[in-house]
């Protein structure tokens, strides 16, 4: 059931106002070109599950990786059972910061 699945989550800088749903799905029609029509919902806490209804079309975003959406990220990654929302942490690094 979960196999066309992605869980994401938009990166925010501190005290960054959150985008509105329709603005992300705005900025993601335009970078992701998929032959199917796609669907999410918010999970909270800037985490979103992406609906696919191809395999071919979740592989093409998730092969993306990281989907600019200036000034923010968002970060995709495979859907998986024991996903804690709440364990997540923002590993963000700027460039030249090693």
């Amino acid at each position: 059931m979960w196999k066309r699945n992605l869980r994401g989550r938009l990166v925010l800088n501190k005290g960054e106002k959150p985008y509105a749903w329709k603005e992300i799905e705005d900025k993601l029609q335009k970078q992701w070109k998929t032959a199917a029509p796609w669907t999410f919902l918010s999970l909270g806490r800037g985490f979103y599950e992406f609906f696919f209804v191809t395999e071919s079309d979740l592989q093409i975003v998730l092969a993306m990786g990281t989907v600019n959406l200036k000034p923010r990220v968002s970060r995709l990654f495979l859907w998986s059972v024991d996903f804690d929302m709440h364990k997540q942490r923002n590993t963000l690094r700027k460039y030249g910061s090693d």
